[in-house]
């Protein structure tokens, strides 16, 4: 993809979320990526939008296999759990977990 689409876009292409309200706010830390706060009818969620260029030079891990890990890590029960995977952005929807 030769650019990143709006949060507002990115919102847009999670099909359980069309036609319910949505709110949300970028999340401040982290080293590296987008991360956002989503609220979809109160109930609350992560959007990581992965940076490939980050991602690839400064971690090391390309997206594909960053969001492979994800995945994994959340099946195993170490992770997340993972609601949506955009893979052509790269960007992933994430069971928020409270905390610092």
């Amino acid at each position: 993809m030769d650019s990143v689409p709006s949060v507002a876009d990115l919102l847009e292409r999670v099909p359980s979320w069309v036609g319910r309200a949505v709110t949300w706010h970028r999340l401040e830390g982290g080293l590296s990526h987008h991360i956002y706060r989503v609220e979809v009818d109160g109930l609350p969620y992560v959007l990581r939008v992965l940076e490939p260029a980050v991602s690839a030079a400064g971690l090391g891990v390309p997206p594909a296999q960053e969001v492979a890990n994800t995945v994994v890590a959340a099946r195993t029960g170490v992770g997340p759990r993972v609601f949506e995977v955009l893979p052509d952005v790269p960007a992933m929807v994430l069971e928020f977990l409270p905390g610092r």
